[in-house]
């Protein structure tokens, strides 16, 4: 897989967070376009935990 698709389904993971989840979900999307631009490790973790709520969002390794 590569690193591109790595951050599509991370992008996608947190916008479906986002939807359901309101500010939280904006967060985890926020976190995941900084991690972007300094190019960090994504993988994907379905009960990461987003302003106290389980979200299917992206763990920065």
């Amino acid at each position: 897989m590569s690193t591109s698709d790595l951050q599509h389904d991370a992008r996608f993971a947190c916008q479906s967070s986002a939807a359901r989840l309101g500010t939280a979900g904006k967060a985890c999307h926020r976190t995941i376009v900084r991690a972007h631009m300094v190019g960090w490790k994504l993988e994907m973790n379905e009960t990461a935990e987003v302003g106290g709520d389980k979200s299917p969002c992206a763990r920065l390794n």
